[in-house]
Parts: C-alpha cells; structure tokens; sequence
C-alpha cells in the first residue's frame, strides 16, 4: 500500500472553493435548501467521494483522495469531461506514476541545471539533453520501451538510477570547486 501525503494548501483552496461553487450550482438547481449548514454538506460529500467514511476534513485528506474528491465536484457542477478524466487517473497505481514522473522531471531538472553551468548550455539545450540523458536510460533498462510503457517498478528504478548519477555529477562538481 502506497503512503499519500497530506493536500497542499493550493489543492485544499481549490477543492474548498468548487465544494462552494457545487452547493450554490445545488442551490441554485433547488437540490437542497439555502438554510442547509454548508460545512456539513461539503464534508457529507467530501466522504462521499472518497469511499471513507467518517473521513470528513479536507485536512486529513491525503494525494490519493486528491481526484475523487476533485472528480465528485467536478460532476457535480456538470463539467462531466474533466470529472470523466479525474476519476480516470484516480486509481492508486495512476497516483503512483504521478509522483515517479514528477520525481523523475525534478531530477531531470536539476541535472539541466548542472549541465548548464558546467557546460556552458542554454537553459532549453541544457533540459533537453538531460531529457535525452534520461529517457537512454530508461530505454536500457526497459529493453527499449518509451517512458509511458515503463512499469511502475521499472519507473521507479529509473528515477533512483538517475538520481544516484545526478547526486554523483553535483558531488563532483562541488568537490571540483572547492579544489
């Protein structure tokens, strides 16, 4: 079992305010009265969405209830589309892939940056080659298969892969500098 982080201050204000938005459009639509406690009706469907009961505070809430709860407002202020594709990359292993890649482009992006300095490269010469750097070393591993095709535990070597030759070039690199 995968261990979610907490939401983000960002994600919780966006969820905040299209709970807000839901309830007016419910309103609005005489789906429930005006009186109806606000908070209360926010964390029925909070929990709703997620499957947990008993869960109800957007501050418990961890990365993996993320897009249901996204996907539950979505639909229910009618933007079925975006809703459809939220619910889509909800499951646990699509939550996963999220991080490895996220994990995969910061180290990306710090090899880009060591590569710029050191070789003198351009911001976007220096992101591409790292990019390349990269995407080689998956193909290695994964018997030539693009980056989308990689196992989760094939993405997930590749991420570690990388950053031990990432943190191995910056160790260099310091220890050159301060020689």
């Amino acid at each position: 079992m995968i261990k979610f982080t907490r939401l983000s201050s960002k994600q919780i204000r966006h969820l905040a305010a299209l709970s807000r938005a839901a309830f007016l459009r419910s309103v609005e639509r005489g789906q429930i009265d005006a009186d109806t406690d606000q908070d209360q009706w926010r964390r029925e469907h909070q929990a709703e969405a997620c499957g947990l009961p008993g869960q109800h505070s957007l501050t418990v809430a961890t990365q993996g209830h993320y897009l249901l709860i996204l996907g539950h407002w979505l639909a229910m202020l009618g933007d079925g589309g975006a809703a459809f594709e939220a619910f889509m990359h909800s499951g646990e292993d699509e939550q996963r892939r999220r991080q490895l890649m996220h994990r995969l482009a910061g180290e990306v992006a710090r090899l880009a940056c060591l590569w710029r300095t050191q070789r003198g490269l351009a911001d976007d010469e220096a992101a591409r080659q790292a990019w390349n750097y990269a995407t080689a070393i998956g193909h290695d591993k994964a018997a030539g298969r693009p980056l989308p095709q990689l196992t989760l535990t094939e993405l997930e070597q590749l991420a570690w892969t990388l950053a031990a030759r990432v943190g191995s070039q910056v160790a260099k690199a310091k220890k050159a500098a301060a020689a």
